[in-house]
């Protein structure tokens, strides 16, 4: 559940993608190439979590 769906209600779409991004060009590996929404602009948050102290 979306807690309250109080950003639904306001009409948001909301969309969670996990993937990565540096997958390199190689036989057998599968790659993602999403379709870029035009004239769309938003807040985008991204978020990393490292496998290590540093």
């Amino acid at each position: 559940m979306f807690g309250d769906l109080l950003l639904m209600e306001k009409g948001f779409t909301l969309d969670w993608v996990g993937w990565r991004w540096d997958v390199p060009l190689s036989p057998g590996l599968l790659r993602v190439y999403p379709p870029l929404a035009q004239g769309v602009e938003a807040v985008i948050r991204s978020e990393f979590v490292p496998r290590e102290k540093t």
